[in-house]
């Protein structure tokens, strides 16, 4: 099954400038590598040019910036179902705007 427009475009907006949400977050997950793990605080950021509010996470597994935590509108809760739905258009449409 796909990921409807409504989860593309939360996580699409989940996986850009997060650090507050990943903060907040018990639990995160990557998009990229389908993984889910304990939300410790240790990320490398990206973006670190910007204000720290803008500051975009690297998942602590692969280093791709496709982490979301789950204080972020989308029911991450242990769902790898949702990130394997989510894999596909935001990976190739991340890949396609590079």
């Amino acid at each position: 099954m796909m990921a409807d427009i409504d989860e593309i475009s939360r996580a699409r907006m989940a996986i850009k400038h997060n650090r507050a949400a990943l903060e907040a977050s018990k639990e995160c997950g990557c998009v990229y590598c389908i993984s889910i793990y304990e939300s410790n605080g240790n990320f490398e950021w990206i973006d670190t040019d910007q204000p720290t509010d803008r500051w975009t996470a690297l998942c602590q597994l692969c280093e791709e910036p496709y982490v979301i935590g789950d204080a972020a509108d989308l029911p991450l809760a242990s769902d790898k179902a949702l990130l394997d739905r989510l894999h596909e258009p935001l990976v190739r449409a991340r890949s396609a705007d590079a």
